[in-house]
């Protein structure tokens, strides 16, 4: 059986050109018995996947082939010079893009966490080595946490003379943005203060933003950080910051 023919016959287009082409070039270098040896071998080691390799007269799965070792090991021997020829085809390397891309993305997704992991344990063994580093980060800890504390005492009071001012606290949609650009939304503050209540948007010392509600849950309005983590609850250095406390 001709390998066009076979390849055509299957509808299998992107093998179809590829047996044709390697027919052509291997015509008069290799028997017959050999093409069909380079047609199996070659779309086993680009890493395409066929669902039948023709070998001489006999169409295999597969899984037929894989199950012949000997016969994989001849293939493989005798054709490996000629797998240039088949990785260099388009419609084979496209046809596996999207599993090398997945393949790439856990290898990235695994080497970070690896990377985080390695960190860990370096700080965990910096702090068993060395006492005096472990007493410094908590004292860094700590005057996070003071500095966060002295950000909301600030920024309490700058609401209050907002209110003072305009006879309301600014609303949830308006947030402590209205606190240094004066709202357009209502209701618009008529008695806003010329430059301001506070001169510039803060971060809190772990780089978030802080929290703002209008109506409050522990107050009137709220005003807190969700501490290190950056994430509501949590305990110790993790654990909220509000203007309630």
């Amino acid at each position: 059986m001709h390998m066009a023919d076979w390849c055509s016959r299957r509808s299998l287009s992107s093998f179809g050109t590829l047996c044709r082409r390697l027919d052509a070039n291997l015509k008069d270098q290799i028997t017959m018995k050999a093409k069909y040896l380079a047609i199996a071998a070659l779309l086993a080691l680009a890493g395409c996947k066929p669902t039948h390799i023709s070998f001489l007269d006999r169409i295999y799965t597969v899984e037929e082939f894989d199950q012949q070792p000997d016969l994989r090991k001849r293939v493989t021997t005798e054709c490996s010079s000629n797998q240039d020829a088949l990785k260099n085809d388009s419609n084979c390397v496209n046809s596996n893009a999207s599993q090398i891309k997945a393949d790439a993305e856990a290898e990235k997704k695994k080497a970070e966490e690896q990377a985080q992991a390695a960190k860990a344990l370096a700080a965990a063994m910096l702090v068993a080595a060395n006492p005096q580093a472990a007493r410094d980060l908590s004292r860094q800890d700590e005057a996070r946490r003071i500095a966060a504390k002295q950000d909301i005492g600030t920024m309490m009071q700058a609401l209050k003379l907002y209110r003072l001012d305009n006879g309301m606290y600014p609303t949830q949609e308006q947030g402590l943005r209205a606190l240094v650009e004066k709202p357009t939304t209502q209701p618009v503050p008529n008695n806003w203060k010329d430059g301001g209540y506070l001169e510039r948007m803060v971060l809190d010392p772990w780089g978030n933003s802080y929290q703002f509600l209008n109506p409050g849950v522990h107050g009137e309005i709220d005003l807190f950080s969700y501490g290190a983590d950056g994430k509501p609850g949590g305990e110790g250095n993790d654990a909220d910051i509000g203007s309630w406390q």
